[in-house]
């Protein structure tokens, strides 16, 4: 009976057993806005704790080492997407996710970011008819190819 139901489940499925899904996640990032300000207010606290000498100078000294070591933190954090770009999110090597929201945006600093472009693109495709101000039809192959019928033309 065992033997059975391997069959049944070998023959369902018919993928590549080297072939693996991929799913993209939402990676757990934050608005860079928001850490910009505690970035500031982590500035301010440790300048105004020097400036007041009503504490002690130990007390000082460990609190100012605290706060430029959170300043730190934060500021490897910080990263910029423009329109059109996504952000990979790993932790070691291993993917936690990916992030598509423009604008200045801020994640674990132990966080591995690299920004790809999500720009589609067709390597494959047929050459296209294009018009022209005029109104006049041209076959456009690809990057370039509108300018380069331009050419030949004599319009340019």
């Amino acid at each position: 009976m065992t033997n059975t139901s391997m069959t049944n489940t070998s023959a369902t499925n018919t993928s590549s057993p080297s072939l693996k899904s991929s799913r993209e996640y939402v990676a757990s990032t934050s608005s860079g806005y928001f850490m910009l300000l505690l970035l500031l207010l982590i500035l301010v606290a440790a300048i105004g704790i020097t400036v007041s000498s009503t504490l002690s100078s130990g007390l000082v000294t460990t609190i100012v080492t605290l706060c430029s070591l959170a300043f730190v933190l934060i500021l490897k954090g910080f990263y910029m997407l423009q329109p059109n770009q996504a952000a990979v999110i790993t932790l070691f090597g291993s993917y936690k996710g990916t992030d598509r929201a423009t604008g200045l945006r801020w994640v674990w600093p132990w966080m591995s970011k690299s920004k790809l472009s999500a720009r589609a693109n067709n390597m494959i495709s047929e050459t296209i008819k294009v018009n022209d101000l005029r109104g006049k039809s041209h076959r456009d192959g690809g990057a370039g190819g509108l300018a380069r019928d331009r050419h030949r033309a004599g319009a340019v």
